[in-house]
């Protein structure tokens, strides 16, 4: 582990120190620039802002910070700024006397029935590399109609094609065949392991404290590591820094609001933001007058977002982010059982951002993310706990070179600590003492150097990158031996920080984009990614109850390629985009339970006895298509795909489907502008049934009924479709107060889909008229909503 760390150390070094010769020896014929955007009122930084230099017909997009930088030949330049909702800013700037620009855009003081979009944003849906990244704002996001009418970010990137949910009203989701565990769900930079509530019902990010969320599914950039199948980005917004605002949310579920408090003018601003849930304390507050809701369960959720936002220059910016999620889940009746369930989720962040120049920027962030999960049961006079969870502690370190002219090189570094709490469970009795033996603490360090460039050649755009990676399991840990009949008879003790097994990545990544016009081009990509944390799940859905495991003696990293070729094409200045893209998928060292383990729970001594394991495919087709402008605006996403597992233990090595294929996803997305005030937007919905695992037939053997099962995943549930319609009304503006309506039903027509299916028995056995029938269970009638919004 030391000899792999000097390793890592000096290739680190190694390419900083050619950055830093590269970012210092300019050509003599060349300037770096380096521009900012800010909103002139509030000081927050513009993300997309679109840079247009007249000279050389050179189109720039601002990153999150407001940044855009390039390399110009020295001379005059005009240079225009625009962004949406923002009036227009033009300037001219000679080379030789101004290298950093700050542009500060005003609002406009008028609104437009129709927004023209700017043809940089047709470039960047036909001319960048990228074969699998969309990006939805929150203004897109706010109108659409959602369960109980509460915003979710996490379920809108599920109507984009090759990302499935993975049933009614659950957050998880499955990019492109992989599995729930293989979405690296960053949070302002830190990763959130379990981003549900209410039992995956809704997504632990509140939508008011949201500027936009955006998904990589192939062509991901060699910065990006750790998952499998896609990277999801979740950015909360920046405070005004130069006046107050509040916010709100007022639904029939929840309620949230936020506080936008400028510190030092046009530097820094804080940024607090709380939701939660009430039906507990409506209930609460009704069981005096009504008995039988004593019986009811008792259950809230809350979340708390912090976010702090400094500038010292325009070249230094510090940002703290802070976030804490909690469900309490308490279910006790008059006959001494009770069941409590609590799971929580807390991530903090420190990100400083430098420009050592024009050109050569860095990034660095420190982090750490924490999930718990605490389950609890009594009867009588028996109290069973059991307690799970992971925790990270991680740093990354990251430079950005544009020196090189027309390549963009991108390189650093990223370390993490991983401690896992796998299940540790306590039986408690008066009456009798129970010996349990607790799943011991693991421990883990993954670490990694990357190198991404991206460079242009005529009509090609290539990004290119190698993303090497280690992972070591560390002590403390005792591994138990065993012999044939699965008895311990042996063991070995591994002390503090000692390794156990290492593991190593190389994963290269290659995306190439040939433009067949300036509104066309074709898209290939090519990428290898390794992942050394599994999550094992103890059903198709993601419930607190899951597990995260490392990679150990008996656990292989997981390992995929993925491959994927598309036609891009946007056209009327970016008013429609549309894209067909197909993909292929190989997933090796794919991981389940044994048959017969319940909660991690089996016959094995050790913590990984208990897995099987195999490989995966997925092959699919993806088309998109797009509308940005006019009164009616939306999109449609179709995948046609087929996803397989492979398991040695399982159906004599025989593929079989995953329980989360799926030949047909279809979303319909629609918003129209009835008037200035009214809004109409509508979601439609199609899925093919998940798969599961059914009997074939039923035997009577010595008076019982014994399951015969067949194949794995050998049935499948019913279509799942529905639709949903909201109306959002602008209450008027009234001394600076804004304030909307929100009316939605979820499920307009009533669809009856299942969640899952349970088999209802009748009859008797001894008499020989036994009836057993398949029944569907269903959540969600048609639920029809309301909710106010405010901004003051």
């Amino acid at each position: 582990m030391i000899a792999l760390g000097k390793i890592f150390f000096c290739v680190f070094f190694l390419l900083f120190y050619i950055g830093k010769q590269a970012a210092f020896s300019q050509s003599a014929n060349t300037v770096p620039i380096l521009f900012r955007i800010t909103d002139k009122e509030t000081g927050i930084p513009l993300y997309k802002a679109h840079i247009y230099i007249k000279e050389i017909d050179k189109h720039l997009l601002s990153d999150f910070d407001g940044f855009a930088q390039i390399k110009l030949p020295s001379g005059i330049y005009v240079i225009t700024v625009d962004y949406l909702g923002f009036e227009d800013a033009r300037i001219v700037f000679n080379t030789a006397t101004k290298n950093e620009i700050e542009l500060a855009l005003s609002p406009m003081a008028v609104t437009m029935d129709e927004v023209t979009v700017s043809a940089t944003e047709e470039n960047e849906f036909a001319q960048s590399v990228s074969t699998g990244a969309s990006t939805i704002s929150m203004k897109d996001i706010q109108d659409l109609p959602f369960l109980m009418g509460e915003p979710d970010p996490l379920k809108s990137i599920q109507y984009l094609p090759g990302v499935q949910a993975t049933g009614e009203g659950n957050g998880g989701i499955f990019v492109r065949g992989g599995g729930i565990d293989q979405n690296l769900i960053l949070f302002d930079n830190a990763p959130v392991f379990n981003p549900n509530h209410l039992f995956g019902f809704f997504s632990v990010f509140n939508a008011s404290v949201i500027e936009d969320v955006s998904v990589m599914r192939g062509g991901i950039p060699a910065q990006y590591g750790g998952r499998l199948s896609s990277v999801i980005e979740i950015n909360s917004k920046n405070a005004d820094r130069n006046r107050k605002n509040f916010s709100g949310n007022v639904g029939l579920l929840a309620a949230s609001f936020t506080a936008e408090l400028p510190v030092v003018k046009n530097k820094s601003s804080l940024l607090v933001s709380a939701r939660r849930t009430y039906a507990d304390l409506i209930l609460k507050g009704l069981s005096g007058a009504i008995p039988a809701l004593d019986s009811q369960p008792d259950y809230y959720f809350y979340d708390l977002n912090v976010n702090y936002d400094h500038s010292f220059s325009v070249k230094d910016r510090l940002t703290f982010s802070f976030y804490r999620g909690q469900d309490d889940f308490l279910f006790q009746t008059n006959n001494s059982f009770s069941n409590d369930i609590n799971w929580a989720n807390t991530t903090g962040v420190l990100r400083w951002r430098h420009a050592f120049n024009s050109n050569f920027t860095s990034d660095f962030s420190v982090y750490t993310s924490d999930y718990q999960l605490e389950l609890g049961a009594g009867i009588s006079n028996y109290l069973l706990s059991l307690t799970s969870g992971i925790r990270d502690y991680g740093s990354k370190l990251s430079f950005s070179l544009v020196s090189i002219p027309k390549h963009e090189l991108t390189f650093g570094t990223e370390l993490i600590y991983h401690r896992f709490t796998p299940n540790n469970i306590d039986l408690q009795s008066t009456d009798v003492d129970f010996d349990v033996a607790n799943t011991e603490a693991l421990y883990g360090v993954e670490s990694a150097v990357f190198i991404n460039d991206e460079f242009e050649k005529g009509k090609w755009l290539v990004n290119v990158g190698m993303r090497l990676s280690t992972f070591s399991q560390m002590g403390p840990f005792t591994r138990y031996l065993g012999d044939e009949t699965n008895t311990p008879t042996d063991s070995v003790i591994y002390s503090n920080s000692e390794p156990i097994v290492t593991y190593m990545g190389a994963a290269p990544r290659l995306s190439i984009r040939y433009a067949l016009s300036s509104q066309a081009s074709l898209k290939a990509s090519i990428d290898r990614t390794v992942q050394y944390v599994h999550l094992a799940p103890v059903s198709s859905v993601s419930l607190p109850t899951d597990i995260w495991v490392p990679s150990s003696e008996n656990i292989q990293p997981q390992r995929a390629w993925q491959y994927a070729l598309g036609y891009f094409k946007s056209w009327q200045q970016g008013t429609w985009e549309a894209s067909a893209l197909v993909y292929y998928k190989q997933m090796q060292n794919q991981l389940e339970y044994r048959n017969g383990v319940l909660f991690g729970y089996g016959t094995g001594f050790n913590f990984d006895d208990n897995f099987a394991f195999g490989n995966g495919r997925s092959a699919g087709v993806e088309l998109f298509l797009k509308k940005h402008t006019g009164k009616l605006t939306g999109w449609i996403s179709y995948t046609l795909s087929r996803t397989t597992r492979q398991f040695e233990e399982i159906d004599d090595n025989q593929p079989f489907p995953a329980k989360y294929d799926r030949l047909h996803d279809l979303s319909i997305i629609s918003n129209y502008e009835l008037s200035k005030r009214w809004k109409l937007s509508a979601v439609f919905v199609y899925a093919s049934g998940n798969t599961l695992t059914l009997p074939t037939g039923r035997y009577l053997i010595e008076g019982n009924v014994v399951n015969d099962y067949g194949t794995r995943n050998n049935f499948r549930m019913p279509a799942y479709h529905r639709f949903d319609l909201s109306a959002t009304l602008k209450a008027g503006k009234k001394d600076s107060y804004n304030a909307w309506w929100i009316f939605s039903i979820y499920n307009l027509y009533n669809r009856q889909n299942p969640y899952y299916i349970y088999f209802d028995v009748s009859g008797n056995v001894s008499e020989f008229n036994l009836d057993i029938d398949a029944r569907k269970v269903s959540l969600f009638p048609i639920l029809p909503s309301v909710t106010y919004r405010f901004e003051f």
